[in-house]
């Protein structure tokens, strides 16, 4: 079977849907930037003493990391021919602490345990790192 998936204007061709995967780089590495910029923009206002921060910020950040999580997820499920709903995207986006880790299990087994740590990791690090900021001045 050749399977070939568009992903970012890459296609990525498959004998199998074993061994067709999207790249984790692909999720995480723009995941890592979100994170990166949204905890530089906490941790400049926890430094100047504001105690919240705005409500704006954290909406948008939620919004960036459910569309990269649905997004993700979509064209990954794709590639390996992993048979779901068709109204999974939406379920992804509005529930995925929980949809996230089944379908890294499903695709991935431990492995992708691991890789919920790592999602889970990226989006409370931002809000970690600025109350260790706000602590300490």
């Amino acid at each position: 079977m050749d399977l070939v998936a568009a992903y970012g204007g890459q296609l990525l061709r498959c004998d199998s849907p074993k061994s067709c995967t999207v790249p984790i780089a692909k999720l995480l590495v723009p995941l890592t930037i979100l994170a990166a910029v949204f905890a530089i923009g906490l941790s400049i206002l926890a430094v100047h003493g504001h105690r919240l921060h705005p409500e704006g910020a954290e909406l948008l950040w939620m919004f960036e990391v459910r569309i990269l999580l649905a997004f993700w997820v979509r064209i990954d499920r794709r590639a390996r021919l992993f048979s779901l709903p068709f109204e999974f995207d939406a379920f992804v986006f509005f529930a995925w602490p929980l949809v996230v880790p089944y379908y890294l299990y499903r695709t991935r087994g431990s492995r992708g345990l691991l890789l919920t740590a790592a999602i889970y990791g990226l989006y409370l690090a931002p809000e970690v790192i600025a109350d260790i900021l706000r602590l300490t001045h």
